[in-house]
């Protein structure tokens, strides 16, 4: 073979090359970046995650308070004793709230623009010395209120009014859920609750879930939920019978999400994703 003849393979084997890396994912599958703690400025474990409006992104570290992403530059916003940051969520006014252990407030800007931590919990740790605020699993914003869930105490607080208070839950509730703007807890005596005025109420059907413990919940459809417990499995509870259908869910599934111990559970468009703590 000539050099010339060498020549052309080589710049068609070139082509060719270039063509196939430029070809467009045709299974949808996300391409995904994979940023390591030393770039972050955090450490290796994240708790949560949300956006602004503006797309910048948002994660709860566990010593090194929120990372910031604006798509190029990685920034910590630091909280006072740097607790583990559980939960964020973007309210409708645009304002980032944040809910740690211990710790629960929302991001500003200072005078250069940069956001930084504001912290509301200190209001009723000045009110009430040696209170323990408890860990902030859960973050929500709903109907212009903020709602920052610990087991012992739900804090709410209004924006506009900048008014806190506070709700009691049961003695044994953990994980709160907000479906169709109610509030509902676990609690491992009483089984499902849900927040009536100012204190939780068991739902028709919620004791079936006594000694559970409810890891997540999602609205199934009109009057029905999706309920997922940690070492029971997934059942589906009707709201207004109290029926629960525990065969829901393909026994052998069940089974292999019971095994995994379900951490999580979301809605998608048409199916239910699942966590769990050893399969995935």
């Amino acid at each position: 073979m000539s050099r010339y003849s060498r020549s052309i393979c080589i710049i068609l084997f070139q082509s060719l090359f270039m063509l196939l890396q430029a070809q467009p994912n045709r299974y949808g599958v996300p391409i995904i970046s994979n940023y390591e703690h030393y770039v972050t400025g955090g450490s290796e474990q994240n708790w949560c995650i949300t956006q602004d409006f503006r797309g910048i992104m948002y994660i709860g570290n566990n010593d090194k308070g929120v990372l910031e992403y604006d798509g190029v530059e990685w920034r910590t916003i630091p909280l006072p004793n740097n607790p583990y940051v559980r939960s964020l969520v973007t309210g409708d006014d645009g304002i980032v709230y944040v809910g740690a252990d211990g710790e629960f407030g929302y991001l500003a800007p200072d005078g250069r623009g940069d956001l930084q931590y504001r912290t509301l919990s200190d209001t009723i740790r000045n009110e009430e010395p040696g209170f323990r605020i408890g860990e902030i699993w859960k973050t929500y914003y709903v109907k212009d209120r903020v709602y920052f869930c610990s087991p012992p105490m739900i804090y709410v607080y209004e924006p506009d009014e900048r008014e806190l208070k506070m709700i009691e839950t049961p003695d044994h509730a953990f994980l709160s859920y907000f479906i169709d703007n109610e509030l509902y807890v676990g609690d491992y005596s009483s089984g499902l609750m849900r927040l009536e005025a100012d204190s939780f109420v068991v739902v028709t059907g919620g004791d079936n879930f006594s000694e559970m413990n409810i890891s997540g919940l999602v609205r199934f459809d009109t009057g029905r939920l999706l309920v997922a417990t940690y070492y029971q499995g997934i059942f589906l509870l009707d709201l207004v019978t109290g029926e629960v259908n525990r065969s829901f869910v393909d026994p052998d599934l069940n089974e292999y999400l019971k095994n995994g111990v379900i951490t999580y559970l979301h809605p998608l468009d048409r199916d239910f994703a699942v966590a769990t703590y050893y399969s995935g």
